[in-house]
This record gives structure tokens, C-alpha cells and sequence, in this order.
């Protein structure tokens, strides 16, 4: 039978497995039909496969396995042939040729790797060797004419040519394990693996059946190097190979680490060089940048937010008819303004962390309850309005100094406490002068006193980024200054909390 080559990409061509099953007998002690548990013996066994392609595959295997057998179990049994039993061990070599009716969908033409339960049949040919102990009454009755005592091969080993062929059926762990479940016959052309021969069905050879469970592990695959034409490369530039991946590094598009495609690695083994992948620690598809698909409805599971359950573009990768709700707070995504943060129906979706009857999202002061007419933030009492104005008439400066006198410490921390009191707000602080003096002496003053109650401020804790100072100079008086009272007034610092 020739194989044709499948067009299917397969990374993985070898496989190892171990096998772990039982042995049954049909022939001269049991009847085609039959079934008796207590035949079954335990075997096991080695192979090797090689998958050809997708769907097709070549297996090497040696096995062992018991098989036992007693007349009794025929359904016409007669004496002497119920008083025969016997045990087998035998040994078995062979080439099997596997039909994997899934197997394309494993590894798919557009890259990556899907894990799947795919049944397949199998059919081959082998060698098998019978060591037999039969069992048999010392004397055989004259009226059994047609047994002899040359029927009976009592230690005989036997070597047969055998034809498996059998169902079975894979289940895909990971990447790399594989389970399996199989049961095959083998018919022998020999009638001497129970070592007794025409004592019930003399037209009729032996056969020996084998049911197992297999594990197997797919090794990666790893494509020869290709050699340099240069027999020096360390002497010919053109064929220089830093990473010794066996690309030159004038075609190598990661020249210091070492890959086969292109020269790059795959850390994930799924087809798209880490380079290019988007997602360089997970398996995935090629036309999804390497990213995994995991349900396989053509939506990457990024975009999908059902990705363990096929689905369609429209209802964003979950079946149609199903309402998703990714927060879980009972609004479903196509009604939810966000849909990432549970929240509540009347704010279609949104939270409201502070209670206020503001969202979120439109709530300037989301964790301090406020008004909804202040966007969200408390507004500012009439006392704290109180204590900044106190405090205005009462920092006060050293003469023609940016300097605070001690007492205006005191009242500086009055601002403090106003700032702990309302952590959403922000902070102005304007410098004021009179007239006397330059109008630049008299702004380079403004600001510099402005500037010495923030850093204050600072010094006392409070984050720079909420605290804003100008200097005014002498252009903004609130009263007169021809006379030393109106001056005074003058020669102010202002603090006004605002709303950043």
C-alpha cells in the first residue's frame, strides 16, 4: 500500500510508547464467541512510531503476553478435550500501518496544535515465538478417535507468522502525552500456541488476541542543521554561524540565539518564531500570531470571551443566544458601559464606589461622597471656608523676607488639617504685595512667599503634585494702600482648595 504524503503540516513525527494490557485466547480450548474473563493474561509492550503524516503512521513494536486456555469453556465440550488446559507466553514483533481518522485536525494546516480524541484502525504483519505448558490426562480414550498423542505438543516452542489488525482510539494529555486504548486480534496459521492440535476444531488455527492501554510521549521536532558550504567558517565570513544554529548569520534573523525558523527560537513549539509571537509562552496559530484558539471557533482567545466554548464573532466568541456578563454583576456586556468592574444596573454596569449617587467614571472624588452637583466631591463647608480666610489675615512675613515668623507655623498647620479633611481636592496658594517698592521686587516677593508656605506644606507630608503657588505682586490689592492698614491687608497669601 503506498502512503501519499499528507499536506498537513506534522512538527512531531516520533512517538514512544509504553503499553500496558492482556492477552486472549480463541482455538482448540475455546470457542469463537466465547468469553472468559479468567483467560485474559497480563502482558505489555514497547514501540516506536513514526506518524508519516497527520493521519497516517508506521509503528515498531514488541510485545509480550500470557494467554491460557481449558476445555471446559467449549460450549460442546466432551471428554477427554474438558479434562485439556494449557499456558502460553508469547512473544511478538511487528510493523503495524495506522489510519488515524482525526489526525489532521491535531496538527492543522494554519499551525498550532489542538488536543483531541481521534479514533483509528490498524493492520500489519509480525513474527511471534509460543512457549506452551499444556495440561492433559495421562491415558486418552480409544473412543476419541480423533486424538492422537501426536496432538499433543507438550513443551513445543512454536515461531508463527501473525497479521494484527484492530481498533483503537487516542486521547491528546498535552503537547508532549498522549493516552490510548486498543484492542487487536492475530489470527497465527498455527494450531499449537495451546500446545494441543485437532482436539476440537482441527479446520480451524489458533489466534491470540491483545487489549491494552498505551501512554505516550511525542517527541518535539528538531530538523537537521543545515550544513555550511564552507569548510571554515571561522575563516569565510559569509558563512558565520554566532549561535551555531547551523544558519549563516547573514539569513539568520536572530544571529545570537539559536532556532530553526529562520534562525529564531519557538519557545512554545508552535510554528511562529518567539520574534513574531504574540503570545511567545503559549501554543498557538500561525494566522493568530501564535496565539492559542483554544475552542477553535476562529476567535483567539484574547478576543473570546468564552474561549473553552465554540462560538461566534457576533456574540464575541460565546454560542449565540447566550448573554455574557464578564463582571458578573447581572449586566450583560452588550448593556454594560463597563464591563470589566461589576457594577450596578442603574449605572448600566458601572460602579459607584462612595456611594453618592455619582459613577464612577463620572465621580471627580470616586471614593469621598459628595453631591452630584459638585460632580461627585463633598463640598467645602463654610467653616473650612472659615479657617482659610484666618488663615490668610494671619501667615505672616519678615520684612521684605520670604521668611515665615514663627507663629505663622502655628497657623500653617491649619492648612494641614484642611487638606487631610478633603484628600480629593487640590490646592492654590497666591502670593499678594502692596506697593512700596519695585513692581518686579514686588512679584519676585509674591512668589517666593507663595513658594515658602508650600514647602512647607511639603515638608509636612503633603504630595507636591496637589499643591499649586503664584505670585501676584502688588496687582491685585483688596482695599487702599495709602494708608499702613490698608498695606497690611495687602501683604497677603491666599490658599483656595479647587478640583483637580
Amino acid at each position: 500500500m503506498t502512503v501519499k504524503k499528507d499536506s498537513t503540516t506534522q512538527p512531531d513525527p516520533w512517538e514512544l510508547g509504553l503499553v500496558f494490557g492482556g492477552g486472549y485466547y480463541l482455538g482448540d480450548l475455546l470457542s469463537l464467541g466465547s468469553i472468559k474473563l479468567n483467560t485474559f493474561k497480563p502482558g505489555g509492550a514497547l514501540f516506536l512510531r513514526n506518524n508519516v503524516s497527520n493521519r497516517f503512521s508506521l509503528r515498531f513494536q514488541a510485545m509480550y503476553t500470557g494467554i491460557s486456555g481449558n476445555g471446559s469453556n467449549l460450549v460442546d465440550a466432551y471428554e477427554p478435550v474438558t479434562s485439556f488446559s494449557f499456558k502460553s507466553t508469547i512473544f511478538e514483533s511487528s510493523i503495524l500501518l495506522e489510519w488515524d481518522f482525526l489526525g489532521a485536525k491535531r496538527f492543522p494546516s494554519k499551525g498550532g496544535f489542538n488536543k483531541i480524541f481521534s479514533p483509528y484502525i490498524f493492520v500489519g504483519a509480525g513474527v511471534a515465538s509460543s512457549w506452551t505448558t499444556p495440561r492433559y490426562p495421562n491415558s486418552i480414550p480409544s473412543k476419541a478417535t480423533n486424538i492422537t498423542k501426536d496432538s499433543i505438543q507438550a513443551g513445543r516452542t512454536n515461531s508463527m507468522v501473525t497479521v494484527p489488525f484492530g481498533i483503537g482510539a487516542k486521547l491528546d494529555i498535552s503537547r508532549r502525552l498522549m493516552l490510548a486504548f486498543e484492542w487487536g486480534a492475530r489470527p497465527t496459521f498455527s494450531d499449537y500456541i495451546d500446545g494441543i492440535s485437532l482436539s476440537a476444531n482441527k479446520d480451524n488455527k489458533d489466534w491470540y488476541n491483545f487489549g491494552n492501554v498505551q501512554l505516550i510521549y511525542r517527541f518535539p521536532y528538531k530538523p537537521k542543521p543545515i550544513k555550511s558550504p564552507s569548510k571554515d567558517n571561522a575563516k569565510n565570513p559569509t558563512f558565520a554561524d554566532k549561535d551555531g544554529d547551523g544558519i549563516p548569520d547573514s539569513a539568520d534573523r536572530c544571529p545570537d540565539l539559536a532556532g530553526m525558523l529562520r534562525g529564531c527560537p519557538d519557545a512554545d513549539d508552535d510554528g511562529v518564531s518567539d520574534l513574531e509571537d504574540k503570545c511567545p509562552n503559549e501554543a498557538g496559530l500561525v494566522i493568530f500570531g501564535g496565539c492559542p484558539d483554544t475552542d477553535g471557533d476562529g476567535i483567539p482567545n484574547a478576543d473570546d470571551e468564552c474561549p473553552e466554548q465554540a462560538g461566534v464573532a457576533s456574540n464575541q466568541g460565546c454560542p449565540s443566544g447566550t448573554e455574557i456578563d464578564r463582571d458578573g454583576d447581572g449586566v450583560p456586556n452588550t448593556q454594560d458601559e463597563c464591563p470589566d468592574i461589576p457594577g450596578k444596573a442603574t449605572f448600566k454596569g458601572c460602579p459607584d464606589t462612595d456611594g453618592d449617587g455619582v459613577m464612577d467614571k463620572e465621580d471627580r472624588c470616586p471614593v469621598t461622597p459628595g453631591s452630584m452637583e459638585n460632580r461627585g466631591c463633598p463640598v467645602i463647608r463654610s467653616e473650612t471656608k472659615e479657617i482659610l480666610k484666618f488663615v490668610t489675615q494671619n501667615v505672616l512675613f519678615y520684612t521684605n523676607s520670604a521668611k515665615l515668623t514663627d507663629d505663622s507655623y502655628v497657623v500653617l498647620n491649619k492648612v494641614l488639617d484642611v487638606l487631610q479633611d478633603y484628600p480629593d481636592y487640590a490646592m492654590l496658594i497666591s502670593g499678594f504685595t502692596d506697593n512700596v517698592g519695585s513692581q518686579a521686587s514686588n512679584q519676585a516677593l509674591s512668589e517666593n512667599r507663595a513658594a515658602a508656605c508650600l514647602n512647607y506644606l511639603v515638608g509636612k507630608g503633603i504630595d507636591p503634585s496637589r499643591l499649586v503657588f503664584r505670585g501676584f505682586g502688588e496687582v491685585a490689592p483688596i482695599t487702599t494702600n495709602d494708608s499702613e492698614q490698608g498695606r497690611k491687608l495687602n501683604r497677603r497669601v491666599e490658599f483656595a482648595l479647587f478640583l483637580k
